[in-house]
């Protein structure tokens, strides 16, 4: 989506993420630990760096870091904050849905974080999977966050605060919410994904949401096997019969690219 993508490419969005500080969120540290003893032979491939989150966590662990964004401003902040630290690191202005400069089997490990699949059209996500499994080596890692579609019953209700001035803004917030996605609304029970337009940067951006078990059907659709679940609000591996109940805002799934 054309719009997201001039969102994330605005100079104050930029300055914004550069700012944020380096720090992995509960499931990512999980999965970190749980491949940390294979990560030194990889070439990992960090998409949707934005300006460097997981930079600090991965470059000195593998055998190549490269990270990749859609966003020019985004992969120049990468230069500037760390090439110095990680001269090695290789930063790209390059976009999910076309990783031709990259080829066949070139990674161990791809990593596309904060829910930067969920920025494109579900027709975008199933070519960005394809070439995100044609660059994966031959049972190579593929990790990645998705927002959870089971959460937006929660997100679209009432939320009441004490202060009196606070609670109506939160009231006027979610009616406009609610309006721009009224079509949508309708469609959570039986979807298995929908896209919103997200309250974020005054409704500039489209959000993709997704049923973890759609998800994971998705996955296998296009060539990704053994597929792991962890919660956001733990940390910890779900269970496949806690799918239907999770309500995280987003998920983050660990599966191998299937030979």
């Amino acid at each position: 989506m054309e719009t997201n993508k001039k969102v994330y490419s605005d100079s104050q969005v930029v300055k914004h993420y550069a700012a944020y500080s380096a720090s992995l969120q509960r499931p990512e540290r999980t999965i970190m630990n749980l491949i940390q003893p294979v990560l030194q032979e990889m070439r990992m491939l960090d998409i949707g760096v934005g300006a460097g989150r997981t930079t600090v966590f991965f470059a000195d662990k593998v055998k190549e870091y490269t990270g990749i964004d859609f966003s020019e401003g985004m992969t120049r902040a990468c230069k500037e904050k760390f090439g110095n630290t990680y001269p090695a690191a290789v930063f790209e202005t390059v976009d999910v849905r076309d990783l031709s400069r990259y080829a066949d089997n070139s990674f161990g490990f791809v990593l596309f974080s904060f829910n930067g699949l969920d920025n494109i059209s579900h027709e975008e996500r199933i070519v960005a999977l394809s070439e995100i499994r044609r660059v994966c080596a031959e049972k190579g890692i593929f990790c990645f966050s998705s927002h959870n579609l089971q959460c937006l019953p929660d997100f679209f209700g009432i939320r009441f605060r004490w202060h009196p001035v606070r609670f109506l803004k939160s009231l006027f917030a979610r009616r406009r919410l609610i309006a721009r996605n009224k079509e949508q609304i309708g469609k959570f029970p039986e979807a298995d994904h929908v896209t919103i337009f997200d309250d974020v940067y005054d409704f500039g951006l489209h959000t993709y949401y997704i049923r973890p078990s759609a998800q994971i059907a998705q996955l296998k659709k296009n060539g990704f096997g053994e597929v792991k679940v962890f919660s956001l609000n733990t940390g910890e591996e779900l269970r496949e019969q806690q799918y239907e109940a999770a309500t995280d805002s987003w998920l983050y799934y660990l599966c191998s690219k299937l030979t």
